[in-house]
């Protein structure tokens, strides 16, 4: 037997429909309620004066953050009266959002920080109603401090190390927080005194203090040590002063480099000693009383009879006495050495003449 269809009321169908539609329009307006307007404004004027952003090099300014996973180019700011202020308006679904301003370098040169600001994320809580604006400068810098200084760097004991090889138009600039450390526009040029590089540096610094190092760029040595920074610590200099002319600093702060030199040739009756593989090529030396031996020399890649070692000396006027010698490697014991010659280092780099090894 057919079972009668159960009818249900007009009532309760009314009830259901209207329960799903306010429903569904709470969740439309939740949604609607969460899009907010976003107004960023970043001023790039003093990342312009660092040497940290480049208009014309078509860098760009762009935000990224938690609305965007961190990552992408879409919220992009622009700077259409040319002012060095970018800005740009866009529609964000957040109640609280954090974020940075980013730099695209146009000329895809490296960056601090990959471009990032560095700084701690930016937040901003969100309001529906209102326009939400965000207005500050990058990195927070709202402030240059100019300065003009005389920098000079003494590059003789990085030319006895091989460092640096004028003949091979190596160059030496300087890089700092004036210009994002990096770049090789800051060139210094030997002028008056021999192996002594200087320049007239003038630009903005971020803080109140002049932070920059030396470096070598060289287009024939790509395997530069450090990849040609100095190895000493930032340079810094306090704004607070007027300062004009620096003294004369090392680069890398390395005084009294000595490269001794001696030549063993085939035909001389010491060369079956130096060629024993048992046998080191050294120097004895005796300073302030102290003797010690250095070495082992090495060959020279250009001329195979001669041994060559470089030794760095701390800032001694001292008289230093030396000999070259030929060691018993398994005991350090000298088999031959030469007669003793001596020298005084002094600040600069010192190449000592070849000279034949002999008793």
């Amino acid at each position: 037997m057919r079972k009668p269809f159960k009818k249900t009321s007009t009532r309760l169908i009314v009830q259901y429909l209207f329960i799903v539609v306010f429903a569904s329009g709470v969740l439309i307006e939740s949604a609607f309620s969460r899009q907010s307007n976003v107004a960023f404004t970043v001023n790039m004027n003093n990342q312009i004066k660092i040497k940290n952003f480049f208009p014309e090099r078509k860098d760009k300014i762009i935000v990224r953050g938690s609305f965007n996973n961190w990552k992408g180019t879409d919220y992009e700011l622009k700077d259409a009266d040319k002012d060095g202020i970018y800005s740009g308006q866009f529609q964000i679904s957040s109640t609280l959002i954090e974020y940075k301003y980013v730099i695209l370098p146009g000329d895809e040169r490296p960056t601090a920080n990959d471009g990032w600001e560095q700084i701690e994320n930016r937040k901003l809580t969100l309001r529906r109603t209102q326009l939400n604006e965000s207005k500050s400068y990058f990195n927070n810098l709202n402030e240059v401090y100019p300065f003009k200084v005389s920098l000079k760097v003494e590059m003789s004991n990085q030319i006895v190390q091989g460092n640096f090889i004028p003949k091979l138009k190596d160059k030496v600039v300087v890089r700092g927080n004036f210009n994002s450390w990096y770049g090789n526009e800051y060139v210094l040029l030997e002028k008056k005194e021999k192996d002594i590089s200087s320049i007239e540096l003038s630009g903005n610094s971020p803080s109140k203090q002049l932070e920059y190092k030396f470096a070598i760029v060289s287009t024939k040595n790509a395997g530069l040590m450090n990849e040609g920074w100095e190895t000493a610590p930032n340079r810094i200099i306090s704004l607070e002063n007027r300062f004009k002319e620096l003294p004369v600093a090392y680069f890398s702060n390395q005084q009294s480099v000595v490269m001794f030199r001696t030549r063993i040739p085939q035909n001389s009756k010491f060369y079956k000693y130096c060629t024993n593989v048992k046998n080191k090529t050294a120097i004895k030396m005796t300073l302030n009383g102290n003797s010690e031996i250095g070495g082992p020399m090495i060959q020279d890649s250009i001329f195979q009879d001669v041994y060559k070692l470089v030794l760095h000396f701390e800032n001694t006027k001292n008289k230093l006495t030396y000999s070259y010698c030929i060691l018993q490697d398994s005991v350090a014991e000298i088999i031959i050495e030469s007669k003793k010659r001596s020298l005084i280092p002094t600040e600069r780099g010192t190449m000592l003449p070849i000279v034949e090894f002999d008793k």
